[in-house]
């Protein structure tokens, strides 16, 4: 806006995805004192200019348009527009750009700008509207949207791409988009989003190729692999103006069918041998009995009941979680109440709710995840499905649930770690992010978990949780090649692993942690399987003990009893947090069984989730050789020795001693042939 004289020009411009031609520009030049009262016909030709007629608007929306007129120009004048107050917010930020739009315009610039704009049209209108996002900007031909939940923008990413199919030029030639997701606390005002994780969504959509998306660590922990997407780890990426390295994950449409969630038939919390000391630091969540949107809905059968027992069922299984009983939780029934009733009584620090409403033979879920202490809301999500899906405990409803509330518990006990004084963080946070960082490895989380279990063992020096995962941390750290001493770490992961059985000799944890010490530091095949049966003896639905017992097999040269563990390990657990972990365990008893395929096959999905595994690197190059797939071998050769720059055949033997000879020579030698250096002085020639 320009004022000359007697006169006020007013240059009005359209960034909107529907405006026809796009960014069209119209101008109006108006008497100064008629400012402040913008005309019916100002407003039509603003319509008319950007794509929608006078005569499709009513004439409520004709004077709004002009009451916003007005106020642009009191803005303005007043400068207000740019004096707007930030706020912070935790949010998910989508980027999405055109795939080479610009050499779509220079070859038929009016045909595929026309293109273009009917397929953001499209995209703003059905998808994104449809999966809960809303377009805060729209930035050349790229979009800027905001999600409140990861789960919906990765849904609304995979629709995205597959809408993006359906505007195909007579040349057959197909638009695409490069998507980047990422969720952090941003800086907002009422005109915009701003910051630098604003900047990094946009740069992770750079990173992914032509119809694809690219999404942080922040929105993978939060996401489901198989059921949110096929998602395949990036390694640690660094992005043009960002200072530190990003963890990316690629995310694509699953065509597999989601596994089957298996769970025992009980409706009662798991019970560990050391159940006193356990619950001091365990999370604490309790399932309230799941209400009907229809008051008279209580007269037939109580789906919300028979929803909430499956769901505490299988979360009682998890072994960082204390779960409460479903008879406590009962009297919550049809009840209103304060969160902190909920924590006072059942000693709760977290509450699953929900409600609920038939469709004919359809069900609709909707659950939220809120903090008791500040009755803060952390997590919801809308489910669907089949009304026998709800009588089912495999079914994907009860699974999709149960991984949504594990995933966003897991989330916000990391971000807290990470972001509050660790005085003022409560322990049983503390301890689920760090056992969620161990298992990230990437060095930097490695660290803080160390930093977090030490401080947990001197805020409980007679809890066996903190010093089990210490001494599973030494045996990481050898595992990660990430010390030149494996003599010391070995003797630290001992000593620790002894202090924590001295204080419970029964605890399942503590046994199964020796256990892998022996197994994979101590070479003491004898006490490993000793530690081991007493574990599954003690806590028979332990599916770390199975997994790490089977591991023991798979050394020992019992493949066939090594793959009957893991498959048990990964059926108690189908949806644990650290599938990855699981997959190359059951990757190295399949291989250790002759079972090459299914050994390749475990070893290429746990790289998809997590490529910061040498182990998982070095089994899927051993499959892959013996399979004749010889470049992916080298491949993951050369994967494994950046990760381990002095990495040879000679370490390989050093770390497999006391493992079935046959074995270790039928696996050495597919190593050498991918390209593994047999010495030291090779690996620093090359």
């Amino acid at each position: 806006m320009a004022i000359r004289n007697d006169h006020v020009q007013i240059v009005v411009k359209s960034n909107s995805p529907w405006a026809s031609p796009p960014f069209a520009t119209s101008h109006h030049r108006r008497p100064r004192r008629q400012l402040l009262q913008p005309t019916r016909n100002v407003a039509k030709k603003i319509c008319a200019q950007f794509g929608t007629s006078a005569s499709q608007r009513t004439d409520k929306q004709l004077r709004s348009l002009s009451t916003k007129e007005n106020r642009f120009g009191d803005s303005m004048t007043a400068g207000q527009e740019f004096e707007a107050e930030l706020r912070t917010e935790t949010t998910t930020i989508m980027f999405a750009d055109v795939v080479e739009s610009v050499r779509l315009i220079e070859q038929d610039e009016l045909e595929n700008v026309k293109r273009i704009q009917s397929m953001l049209r499209q995209l703003a209108l059905d998808v994104i509207r449809h999966c809960e996002g809303t377009v805060s900007e729209r930035r050349g031909d790229g979009l800027v949207v905001r999600f409140s939940s990861p789960r919906d923008a990765a849904r609304c990413s995979l629709r995205m791409h597959a809408c993006c199919q359906s505007h195909t030029s007579t040349d057959n030639q197909a638009l695409k988009l490069r998507i980047g997701i990422n969720t952090a606390d941003v800086l907002l005002d009422d005109h915009g989003i701003y910051g630098r994780e604003v900047n990094v969504a946009a740069r992770l959509a750079a990173l992914a190729s032509d119809g694809g998306t690219v999404v942080s660590i922040s929105v993978f922990d939060q996401l489901t692999p198989g059921i949110d997407g096929h998602l395949r780890d990036l390694g640690e990426c660094y992005l043009k103006h960002v200072r530190e390295p990003v963890r990316a994950f690629s995310l694509s449409d699953s065509n597999r069918e989601v596994s089957q969630i298996a769970v025992r038939d009980r409706t009662t919390p798991q019970v560990h041998p050391d159940a006193a000391s356990v619950v001091e630091l365990l999370t604490s969540l309790a399932v309230l009995p799941f209400e009907p949107y229809d008051a008279y809905a209580r007269d037939r059968l109580d789906i919300g009941d028979i929803l909430s027992d499956q769901i505490t069922a299988m979360m009682s299984r998890s072994a960082s979680l204390n779960v409460v009983s479903r008879l406590s939780t009962q009297a919550y029934r049809g009840r209103s109440f304060e969160m902190s009733s909920v924590q006072e009584r059942l000693g709760a620090h977290y509450v699953v709710s929900g409600r609920f409403l038939e469709r004919g033979d359809r069900v609709i879920v909707n659950v939220e995840l809120a903090r008791c202490r500040t009755g803060q809301m952390l997590w919801a999500e809308r489910f669907e499905a089949g009304r026998d899906a709800v009588l089912v405990a495999d079914s994907e409803l009860v699974g999709g649930i149960v991984s949504g509330i594990s995933d966003a518990i897991r989330s916000i006990a990391v971000f807290d770690s990470a972001h509050s004084p660790m005085p003022n963080v409560p322990s049983y946070t503390l301890y689920l992010a760090a056992i969620t960082l161990l298992h990230r490895f990437s060095k930097s989380d490695f660290a803080s978990a160390q930093q977090i279990l030490l401080t947990l063992h001197e805020r409980a020096p007679k809890h066996v949780g903190p010093l089990a995962w210490l001494a599973r941390w030494h045996v990481f750290k050898v595992v990660q090649g990430w010390t030149h001493d494996v003599s010391r770490e070995s003797m630290h992961a001992k000593s620790l692993s002894e202090r924590a059985l001295e204080l419970n000799p029964e605890s399942s944890l503590a046994l199964t942690i020796a256990g892998s010490v022996e197994t994979q530091l101590l070479k003491n095949f004898a006490n490993a399987k000793k530690h081991f049966a007493k574990a599954l003896a003690n806590t028979p639905s332990d599916s770390l003990a199975w997994l790490l017992s089977g591991n023991l097999d798979s050394f020992s040269g019992n493949g066939p009893l090594a793959v009957e563990k893991t498959a048990r390990a990964t059926r108690l657990s189908p949806l644990d947090p650290w599938s990855f972990f699981f997959k190359t365990i059951s990757a190295s008893a399949s291989l250790s069984a002759g079972r090459n395929e299914e050994a390749l096959r475990d070893a290429r999905a746990s790289c998809d989730l997590n490529r910061l595994h040498p182990s998982t690197l070095r089994v899927r190059a051993i499959a892959a050789e013996l399979l004749g797939e010889h470049t992916e071998a080298r491949e993951s050769v050369n994967a494994l020795r950046v990760l381990l720059p002095m990495y040879t055949v000679e370490r390989f033997l050093q770390s497999a001693s006391g493992a079935n000879d046959a074995l270790v020579a039928k696996f050495s030698s597919a190593l050498v042939s991918a390209g593994l250096p047999r010495h030291i002085s090779n690996a620093q020639m090359n």
